[in-house]
């Protein structure tokens, strides 16, 4: 597919080294809309908006059952990588209508087979995969 303003065909996907790093862990109880990712997106872009990065960075996401919220709940783990301050901005985001939102955790990335990459930045915008998984569409 022919890359334009609004895809891109070969993002420069930032791949977190195999590692533990921290990561944000979202309590999918009480993000229940179906949507998320682009509710990470737009927390994304609003960071994004109000930074002076320029260069690239991904988000890495994995799915998980956890008690860190206090009874067992899904909860989903965002890594971003090579995106300085954005795990502080998005903590701070989520946690802002309810503090039992969202919390710092100690994660092992051990590659991509686990985690999928879904959210990136490039070129000074925020992008998602798009359905079909080849390329990656301007958000919004």
């Amino acid at each position: 597919m022919k890359q334009s303003q609004d895809t891109l065909a070969s993002p420069g996907l930032r791949r977190p080294a195999v590692a533990v790093h921290p990561a944000v862990q979202i309590n999918m109880n009480l993000l229940t809309n179906e949507k998320w990712i682009e509710i990470i997106a737009e927390i994304v872009g609003a960071w994004l908006m109000n930074s002076e990065f320029e260069e690239t960075g991904t988000l890495w996401s994995i799915t998980q059952k956890t008690v860190d919220f206090g009874k067992p709940v899904l909860a989903e783990f965002v890594l971003p990588n090579g995106l300085p301050g954005l795990g502080e901005y998005l903590l701070t985001k989520l946690k802002d209508g309810d503090g039992n939102a969202a919390m710092w955790s100690s994660i092992f990335f051990l590659g991509q087979e686990a985690w999928r990459p879904f959210c990136h930045v490039e070129q000074g915008k925020v992008w998602l995969e798009a359905e079909d998984r080849i390329v990656w569409k301007a958000f919004p």
